[in-house]
């Protein structure tokens, strides 16, 4: 899947198949702009908190505690490569400033996510592997963060399965703190786990 640009508040949105880069880099033409090895994302992650909220009312094949009961043990996070991501919404409200964490505003992207992979994941979040210019990624999980903050969506955003099927598309806002006007760089992973 190519990029597609879209251009807003002297930045270039670009979408790419594992995650959200906006970036002042890339061609005119919508090409995929050049990426050096520091700026490559290691293929492994350190998530320490591997647990599954078994609580989730889900109806797959008999809904997912009975799937837990019968032996289905999700495996471990893994980076979702197998996605197709929509041109993304962005809208900057410069009076926002949420009590000084934005004082340039807050830049709200909202992106669809389309599950084109033959498998199904659960405990699903966005993980930010880069956001430059001192920027915060203000609805972040816990507190506003930088790069290493997670962003969960709300279990309903997953339907009431609680799970990221094959063919399923979901929609996620980001709301980032600016704190220049200046061009920066924001990029996202999305991370599940696999079931059986």
């Amino acid at each position: 899947m190519g990029r597609a640009p879209y251009i807003g508040i002297g930045l270039t949105v670009w979408l790419t198949g594992c995650g959200l880069l906006l970036d002042a880099r890339g061609d005119a033409d919508g090409g995929v702009p050049e990426i050096d090895a520091a700026d490559t994302v290691p293929d492994a992650f350190g998530v320490e908190d591997a647990s599954l909220d078994t609580s989730i009312d889900a109806s797959l094949d008999g809904g997912l505690d009975a799937g837990l009961d019968a032996g289905w043990v999700p495996g471990p996070y893994e980076r979702l490569t197998e996605l197709d991501v929509s041109a993304p919404a962005e809208a900057t409200n410069p009076a926002d400033t949420r009590g000084g964490l934005a004082p340039a505003g807050v830049m709200t992207i909202t992106a669809t996510f389309t599950n084109i992979s033959d498998r199904t994941f659960v405990d699903l979040y966005f993980e930010v592997v880069t956001l430059t210019g001192w920027n915060l990624l203000l609805n972040a999980d816990g507190a506003p963060g930088g790069v290493g903050s997670r962003l969960t969506p709300p279990i309903s955003v997953l339907g009431a399965d609680g799970l990221f099927t094959p063919g399923e598309t979901i929609s996620q806002t980001f709301e980032i703190g600016l704190q220049s006007t200046t061009p920066f760089v924001f990029e996202i992973d999305v991370l599940a786990r696999p079931l059986p």
